[in-house]
């Protein structure tokens, strides 16, 4: 009987260890697949080497017009006009110029204009003794060259490449493609929101912005309002053309763009007030720009949100700490949950 007794006590805390083990292994340990599909990911393809979604790829296939890759695009001749922004690495030129349709080898036939503020700074270093004007001024008020003797030559460059790039930037479509942010192995891509803040950006049009805004006060400032105009309404063609680009992201930095426009007073010269065609252009500017449905924007931040997921499940590393993504509690959750959930909030913005 006592053998009996301890056999039996032997199986029940076998039994009970077992379970223990179950429950441990279910609840703590095991970590359910991801299941890709439209429920969860979204997108079931393209994928990338290691099975997750390229979701570059698919915002490419999903939400790149057509002709973006022809002269159609305003934004391609610009490249092959003014060239790559300058801080892109040789990797990211090369893939801009391609997806584009260009030649990695064309040479830019134009060049803009140095940035005002730094015609001003670089005069002052050179001339300390000189009385400092406030480089700033130079975009919030009407200038003259009798204000700014160091702009005569700015004055004198500025006008072909402004025009020209203005004519660009009022093309029906001026569609900046997306940029990796980082040259790595795409299995090890941080997402997609770095890429769309990398697209167009290094041109930087804040600063293009402001060099339409530093002519319109000068043209303001000799009487010619209806330049002064031109240049408003480029900024704010700008400001559409970068909103229209993509995701609210995006929107935020073409409100950034138009708030350039809205503080130039075309009145500021009281010698040569704007007549009635000049007030006509600027108050019905915006009546044929395109306008993109906010279904869509919701649609490409979903892109957005998904992708950033993926790379955080992954333990992907941010380049701007050197340290991992937090993955470690996002891993031991039900990934298809975490998937379905983010779809859920973006169907019922699209819903609404």
């Amino acid at each position: 009987m006592k053998k009996n007794g301890k056999r039996t006590v032997f199986i029940v805390a076998g039994i009970g260890t077992l379970l223990v083990l179950f429950v441990v292994y279910v609840f703590v340990l095991h970590v359910p697949k991801l299941r890709i599909s439209p429920e969860t990911t979204r997108v079931t393809e393209p994928l990338l080497p290691n099975g997750e979604i390229d979701f570059f790829r698919a915002y490419q296939e999903h939400f790149y017009p057509a002709n973006f890759d022809t002269d159609e695009n305003g934004y391609r001749i610009f490249v092959r006009t003014f060239g790559s922004p300058s801080y892109l690495s040789e990797e990211q030129r090369v893939f801009e110029h391609e997806k584009l349709g260009l030649d990695p080898e064309n040479q830019p036939a134009m060049a803009f204009p140095e940035y005002p503020p730094s015609v001003v700074s670089e005069y002052h270093e050179k001339n300390p003794g000189e009385k400092p004007e406030t480089s700033e001024s130079l975009f919030r008020k009407p200038w003259t060259p009798e204000d700014y003797p160091m702009m005569v030559d700015w004055i004198a460059e500025c006008d072909a490449p402004l025009d020209a790039a203005a004519n660009m930037i009022r093309k029906p479509l001026f569609f900046m493609p997306l940029i990796p942010d980082r040259w790595t192995d795409e299995s090890t891509r941080p997402g997609l929101a770095a890429d769309i803040a990398k697209a167009g950006e290094g041109w930087n049009f804040n600063d293009l912005a402001n060099r339409y805004q530093t002519r319109a006060y000068y043209r303001i400032a000799k009487g010619d309002t209806e330049g002064a105009a031109e240049d408003i309404v480029t900024i704010l063609y700008l400001s559409n053309r970068v909103t229209q680009t993509g995701s609210f992201q995006r929107a935020f930095q073409g409100s950034m763009l138009e708030s350039r426009s809205g503080g130039i007073p075309i009145a500021g010269n009281p010698g040569t007030p704007p007549d009635d065609d000049v007030l006509r252009k600027l108050q019905f500017a915006r009546k044929d720009f395109p306008t993109r449905p906010v279904v869509d924007a919701f649609e490409m931040d979903r892109y957005v949100m998904l992708s950033t997921l993926q790379a955080c499940l992954r333990g992907e590393v941010n380049p701007n700490t050197g340290k991992k993504l937090p993955s470690f509690y996002l891993t031991r959750g039900n990934q298809n949950i975490m998937y379905s959930r983010i779809n859920a909030f973006f169907d019922a913005l699209v819903s609404d």
